[in-house]
């Protein structure tokens, strides 16, 4: 219901924490693991708490690079450029 981990999660890295009687539990699943099916992580509980760890390297380069930034400078050097020639 979430949509999965997309682009930006970390298969590998998810962390769930769980409600028992003698208080939350922490539990590190690789979901790339086959044996997760046999797992009792693989069913979720009320009350669990998942946390994907994500990608660093996609997430800077999704959300943190200056593509404006590029963009105006290739413009502008094109828009010189251009203009050189027609003068």
């Amino acid at each position: 219901m979430a949509g999965g981990l997309k682009q930006f999660g970390r298969p590998e890295k998810i962390t769930l924490i769980r409600q028992t009687l003698k208080g939350s539990e922490v539990y590190t699943v690789n979901l790339q693991d086959k044996k997760i099916l046999e797992s009792d992580y693989f069913y979720l509980m009320p009350n669990d708490v998942i946390y994907v760890e994500p990608i660093k390297g996609r997430a800077f380069l999704d959300t943190k690079f200056p593509y404006a930034l590029v963009f105006s400078t290739l413009s502008l050097a094109l828009s010189v450029m251009i203009y050189m020639e027609i003068k």
